[in-house]
């Protein structure tokens, strides 16, 4: 069953170091979402993990780059439009660098 993947795949995991934990609570999070919309626990950004926010903010900038042919404008757009969804709860401080990095300043 595909929307029972994050669990099944953190279930492949050995149970051992911190690390292993840490890499499982990924995958288990990696389709939550900011706002709580996400699955499979419909967490909120102050639920997520900061690892998995980390993974899941570095995975949208790499779509977006993809889609957009790696342009650094849409980038910047991007980052600007998802300011209110991105920068909150455990996500924020890994926005504010996204943003500090990424987003014009003209």
């Amino acid at each position: 069953d595909l929307l029972n993947h994050p669990f099944k795949s953190g279930e492949l995991l050995p149970e051992s170091d911190e690390l292993i934990a840490e890499t499982k609570r990924i995958i288990l999070e990696h389709h939550e979402l900011p706002n709580g919309d996400g699955y499979p626990k419909k967490l909120s950004a102050k639920q997520i993990a900061p690892l998995s926010c980390l993974f899941i903010l570095a995975q949208e900038i790499t779509f977006c780059l993809i889609r957009n042919n790696f342009s650094k404008e849409r980038l910047s757009d991007f980052l600007i439009n998802k300011k209110d969804y991105y920068n909150q709860g455990n996500f924020a401080k890994f926005y504010k660098t996204a943003e500090a990095i990424f987003v014009s300043n003209t």
